[in-house]
């Protein structure tokens, strides 16, 4: 996809603030390196970048292309925050940001406020995949960091005798920045004030009678969903089935201190069930749309573009250009509207990268 510039478009203007959380209130961020940046499905990079001014003010005239995103960060404290995509259509008038930075410290305590896993049924290679989403706040006005550069900035003890692995769609945490040892999941992101999910799904052989999911500190809440019938949960209490695409899903809640939740299945293995991708996908996205109801700029670090980057930055192109100069009903224009913001949103997820352990 080549970009071309926009007929009849004079240079585009995006200015705004760099501010710095200190305590309850924000204050200027002079001197921050600010950047302009873009992407398509062939160029991704830097186009532009200023200091910020001692109010903490910067300023970008350019001259926009058609099918491109638009992206600005700030760094500070070592730490880059990026603002929300800015497509290309929205720079016809001038574009006013916020970008939202903090200071660093390796003393901040985070903890998990809500915790939900997602079991699937046994699959062809009978084996269970589960689900587990892990929603890590930052409560202070600092953003936590790992001690020193081979230290972990959270880590929290998973369930034992089982496969990990991270890197699934709705984590907000790069795959790159996780590792796993000893049955613990140990991440060297930076975590920005705010709340951060973290994905990661477990291998469990259909042979295992139980599994225990030990909860480490506890969360505020805490929820289990089982597509396979006859489960049992210890530990949480069963509420009203949730029901995807016709399927009820058993599901348990509750808020928990700390200890463990154990989790019985059933002795009989029905590999006709329905297979867990379709599971994922579809409880994940009620669960995630649920929760990303208030998103800050998190803290990363620019990473080359990859195929999930260009796939986003193309779907919105073409869905852009699908609807463009058409006349819409109010349902259209809202599905349209609705459909953009789901993919805004996941090229955010997307741009998301860790800062690297070394």
């Amino acid at each position: 996809m080549l970009a071309t510039p926009v007929a009849g478009q004079g240079p585009a203007l995006v200015s705004g603030t760099v501010l710095r959380r200190a305590g309850g209130d924000t204050v200027p961020a002079p001197g921050a390196r600010v950047v302009l940046h873009r992407l398509t499905r062939s160029v991704s990079g830097p186009i532009d970048s200023v200091a910020a001014s001692r109010s903490g003010e910067f300023r970008f005239r350019f001259r926009p292309d058609t099918g491109v995103v638009y992206l600005v960060s700030a760094s500070w404290g070592g730490i880059v925050y990026f603002s929300e995509p800015i497509p290309d259509e929205s720079l016809s008038q001038p574009v006013s940001l916020s970008l939202l930075v903090a200071d660093t410290s390796s003393a901040v305590a985070l903890r998990v406020v809500a915790r939900y896993v997602v079991l699937g049924a046994p699959d062809a290679n009978r084996n269970r995949t589960a689900i587990d989403l892990f929603v890590i706040r930052n409560p202070s006005p600092t953003t936590r960091v790992g001690p020193d550069s081979t230290s972990p900035s959270w880590q929290h003890v998973l369930p034992g005798d089982v496969g990990h692995s991270a890197g699934a769609p709705g984590s907000e945490i790069d795959s790159a920045a996780v590792r796993f040892e000893d049955d613990r999941v140990l991440v060297y992101a930076p975590f920005a004030p705010g709340d951060k999910q973290l994905l990661i799904e477990h291998t469990i052989p259909a042979s295992t009678r139980s599994l225990v999911i030990p909860l480490g500190e506890g969360a505020d809440s805490v929820q289990v969903v089982a597509e396979e019938e006859g489960v049992v949960v210890q530990g949480l209490e069963p509420t009203s089935s949730q029901v995807l695409e016709g399927r009820p899903l058993a599901r348990w809640i509750g808020a928990r201190p700390g200890g463990d939740i154990t989790i019985t299945f059933p002795r009989t293995i029905n590999l006709e069930r329905w297979l867990v991708p379709a599971l994922a996908a579809g409880v994940l996205l009620v669960m995630i749309v649920a929760l990303l109801v208030a998103r800050r700029p998190r803290p990363v670090v620019l990473p080359s573009p990859t195929s999930a980057v260009d796939h986003l930055v193309d779907a919105i192109a073409q869905l852009d250009a699908a609807h463009r100069g058409r006349e819409l009903s109010a349902d259209e224009r809202a599905a349209w509207q609705e459909q953009r913001a789901r993919l805004k949103r996941e090229l955010t997820a997307a741009l998301a990268a860790r800062q690297a352990p070394r």
